[in-house]
């Protein structure tokens, strides 16, 4: 599972190289949501990393990831002049907001909210578990301004 978390950092970091890249060269201003939730991710899987910890939990967030592909395809529908498939992928990413990213998030916060508030934490963690809970209770409300996005 290392391996996998280390192709995940490199999506992260390949992304920041982009949105470098497009304020350089394109005057293309990152949006905040966006670089909050790469920071996120960036920092959360850096000390899963960097404490040998969580990996599993990581990679279950990593299905989230199916949002930025209806974002793509609905870009593609753009850049193609195809309305309709612009229209699919925003009523894809809706549901992948409500439906999917949703409930994985407040289900990964009660667990680990729950450890915490049980005192259920293996020697070590507990900072692990702490940094793992605000991190899916900030992907909630990253998600609440996305679904407010959508609608």
């Amino acid at each position: 599972m290392w391996q996998g978390v280390l192709v995940v950092m490199g999506h992260i970091l390949s992304d920041f190289i982009w949105m470098i890249y497009g304020r350089s060269s394109r005057a293309i201003i990152p949006r905040p949501d966006l670089v909050i939730h790469h920071l996120v991710v960036l920092f959360t899987f850096s000390y899963a990393l960097w404490k040998d910890v969580g990996y599993a939990v990581c990679l279950i967030a990593l299905v989230s990831e199916l949002m930025p592909v209806t974002s793509g395809v609905s870009g593609w529908g753009q850049h193609t002049g195809r309305p309709k498939l612009v229209e699919r992928a925003n009523k894809a990413r809706l549901w992948v907001l409500v439906y999917w990213r949703r409930p994985l998030w407040l289900i990964m916060a009660f667990l680990t909210g729950r450890a915490i508030v049980l005192r259920n934490v293996a020697d070590g963690l507990g900072l692990a578990i702490s940094i793992a809970a605000v991190g899916f209770t900030t992907l909630l409300f990253l998600d609440k301004y996305w679904i407010k996005k959508c609608s």
